[in-house]
């Protein structure tokens, strides 16, 4: 079984400095990631253990960027798959993704915890695969919009970008989302694209 996930934005690294101290002092669990590379200040602390103690610690990080900053987003993944697991600890980049004749789906939201969110909701909802992610630049006051690409057979890829959405809208904003039932094959590169770190 996999471990508990937690996830936490904030704004700034000072903050997420003191902010992850605060996280790991609170309860015993093992830091899978800080990503800082994102763009627009934003900061994403990501630890894994036990539920309970990847929700006290999250809950203790809450409160100290709420001192110190400014929380954009949280989510406890208790049982996360492991397709958006390797988005969360970077393994995806020592997997070769690729992808054929399928239909393909796209959501794209604001943050990466949001997109995350709906990544996890996606891939648990019908047979598919999360084949990229992808930050794109905002517009001013817009710091981060990240797009996943799921793939699969039509009615699959269907049911998982709607449920997809309605996890992302638990959590943040969505920006839009699509399903091609038959892609062209010149776009191939483009749905399996993936880039996560700012410009």
């Amino acid at each position: 079984m996999n471990e508990a996930l937690g996830l936490l934005e904030v704004r700034g690294l000072a903050s997420s400095i003191m902010v992850m101290d605060a996280m790991m002092k609170a309860a015993e669990t093992g830091l899978v990631d800080i990503k800082k590379d994102m763009g627009g200040g934003l900061v994403t602390l990501v630890v894994e253990g036990e539920v309970s103690a990847v929700t006290a610690s999250v809950q203790a990080g809450i409160a100290e960027a709420e001192r110190a900053s400014e929380v954009i987003a949280y989510r406890i993944m208790a049982n996360p798959d492991p397709q958006t697991r390797m988005y969360l600890d970077n393994s995806y980049r020592e997997k070769k993704i690729v992808f054929g004749k399928e239909a393909f789906g796209i959501i794209e939201v604001y943050g990466f915890i949001c997109a995350m969110t709906a990544a996890d909701a996606a891939v648990k909802a019908a047979n598919v695969r999360l084949v990229g992610m992808e930050r794109t630049k905002g517009s001013e006051g817009i710091e981060l919009i990240v797009a996943l690409k799921l793939a699969g057979l039509p009615d699959a890829v269907r049911g998982a970008v709607d449920a997809g959405l309605a996890a992302a809208a638990e959590v943040g904003d969505v920006i839009s989302s699509n399903v091609n039932a038959l892609p062209c094959e010149g776009i191939y590169p483009m749905i399996q694209y993936t880039n996560l770190k700012s410009d």
